[in-house]
């Protein structure tokens, strides 16, 4: 019973946040308001949900209405007009196209919407109907169906963004424009008294869909970095041109669609003046990892034939010096191997070098970072745990200090199949965590760590569900007791994928890079806009 009651308090607060999230304004230039009746969902469940029932109602009603075009009926009016033709609200229990139609026109509404929630099991089932009382055309049909429980929310939003589309005709809204988006960062955090040093900023890429890694580094030996980012399962290389403006030099498309790209580094690890692109790919379908290289040969970009079963990051320290750091890769994920080691080259091949003493539950080098930040701590690092944990640990694998949970927050994960029959999920998701940086930013020879830190809407309750609403980058110093700040989070109004430092105008100062997601039409829209974004940090 205690476990139901949590199910119901978090999934009706988070259909909460979804209405306030998903709330859309805009300009009206239609004087006809579209009316709707919208009747409760018929629930096919083995459990009492109706505070879910209630939540899908709130949750169309926030979504569909729109300024003065269109215009859901509360609940209460639709209790009252009901009573008035002689009906009660079970007349929903019933319903079909026909009945509708003349309940629509009983209600002197323009269209009718009603539809079930199936629940058994595992599997989840969604039919959703919206019939045009005004002018008879035919009814639209919407359906979805899924393995998981948890899908529910989701699914209900796509249905919202299809009704929008195709009955009212209104596409998604486009990114906030840059005006607002300054309006956005405070200059002074409240809450802590402490301003950030995350001020002067441009945007140097929007576009449409996910960018989930972005790196800098001297890829063709010119001297002068280039910008590599992960845009969807294509890597995209850029150079500075001019007044804040960024040129595509060139695209590198996935090989096999079922790989996912979830990172990206630069270094140049073989010494040969040309800095090589590693990406790390998962393979969720066969439970792999297949790492690769890609590097400038004077002329062209050329992706390495050979792939490793390494995760793989690129970690910097304090002064910029460069190692790549290599992870076996387990059936059971990202977090589960012990054997992690430092990348050397040696005979025209990448080879696993001297082994590094990990800590043995909860690492992943994917969200690894150096912890010599002083010149002090040789052979120190640190890194994001699977629970969100910043953890420092020393060259033996001691864990010296760690934090409360919280940091990190990424909706990419490994999968693995759940065999057991009484498993929850017929797969089990394993998010991994974003990376992190360091940085002296004000040149006192201490470095600083640059966290990103995403929040989830319902507190990572869902296993294999995470909705991020908005995120923020925290800045650190270390001392004797652990990372303390004395900055203000810098706040932004969608999930952090990926941040870098680097010098990407060339102009002798390095600056921090951030990837931005923003859904166009709410947090649970699969249309969404990313924006790379360049912070002045000296």
């Amino acid at each position: 019973m205690a476990i139901q009651n949590k199910l119901r308090k978090v999934l009706y607060n988070t259909i909460i946040l979804i209405i306030a999230g998903l709330t859309v304004t805009g300009f009206c230039f239609s004087k006809e308001i579209k009316k709707v009746a919208l009747l409760p969902f018929v629930m096919n469940t083995q459990q009492d949900l109706t505070f879910l029932q209630k939540g899908i109602f709130d949750m169309f009603s926030s979504r569909i209405s729109y300024g003065d075009e269109v215009e859901v009926l509360t609940r209460e009016i639709l209790e009252n007009k009901l009573a008035g033709a002689g009906l009660s609200i079970a007349v929903a229990r019933n319903i079909n196209e026909l009945k509708a139609r003349e309940l629509g026109k009983a209600l002197n509404v323009d269209y009718v919407l009603f539809g079930s929630l199936t629940l058994f099991g595992n599997s989840m089932s969604l039919d959703v109907k919206v019939v045009d009382v005004k002018y008879e055309n035919p009814a639209l049909t919407f359906f979805r169906q899924g393995n998981d429980s948890g899908a529910v929310i989701p699914e209900l939003d796509k249905v919202a963004q299809e009704i929008n589309f195709k009955v009212f005709g209104r596409e998604n809204l486009e990114f906030q424009s840059r005006q607002a988006l300054q309006k956005t960062y405070p200059v002074q955090d409240q809450a802590t008294g402490f301003a950030s040093p995350l001020k002067n900023f441009q945007t140097l890429l929007s576009v449409n869909g996910t960018l989930n890694g972005v790196a800098t580094g001297d890829l063709d030996g010119d001297k002068k970095n280039e910008i590599v980012v992960i845009h969807g399962r294509i890597i995209k290389i850029f150079k500075y041109a001019f007044n804040g403006k960024i040129n595509l030099v060139k695209k590198i498309e996935a090989s096999s669609v079922a790989m996912n790209l979830v990172s990206i580094d630069v270094a140049d690890i073989n010494r040969n003046g040309f800095s090589e692109i590693f990406v790390t790919r998962i393979n969720n379908q066969n439970q792999s990892v297949a790492s690769q290289m890609i590097e400038y040969n004077g002329s062209e970009y050329v992706v390495s034939k050979t792939t490793y079963p390494w995760y793989l990051r690129v970690i910097q320290d304090y002064q910029g010096n460069a190692e790549l750091i290599g992870q076996v890769h387990s059936k059971q994920g990202p977090w589960a191997s012990k054997n992690v080691f430092k990348v050397d080259w040696q005979n025209n091949k990448y080879i696993p070098g001297q082994r590094l003493r990990a800590p043995k539950t909860g690492f992943s080098v994917l969200s690894m970072v150096s912890g010599n930040m002083s010149g002090t701590e040789p052979g120190s690092y640190l890194y994001t745990n699977e629970k969100g944990q910043l953890i420092a640990f020393n060259d033996s694998g001691k864990t010296e200090w760690s934090s409360d949970e919280g940091y990190g927050g990424s909706s990419f994960f490994y999968a693995i199949p759940q065999h057991t029959q009484n498993a929850l999920y017929t797969t089990e998701y394993k998010f991994l965590q974003p990376k992190s940086a360091v940085y002296d930013m004000d040149g006192d020879g201490n470095a600083e760590l640059f966290v990103i830190k995403n929040y989830e809407i319902s507190e990572n309750f869902f296993k294999n569900t995470r909705l991020y609403k908005k995120g923020s980058i925290e800045i650190f110093n270390l001392n004797e007791l652990g990372l303390a700040f004395d900055n203000a989070p810098k706040k932004f109004p969608g999930p952090v994928t990926s941040i870098d430092i680097g010098d990407f105008d060339n102009d002798g100062k390095a600056e921090l890079l951030v990837v931005m997601l923003k859904k166009k039409s709410g947090l649970l829209s699969n249309n969404s806009t990313s924006v790379l974004i360049v912070y002045d940090l000296n």
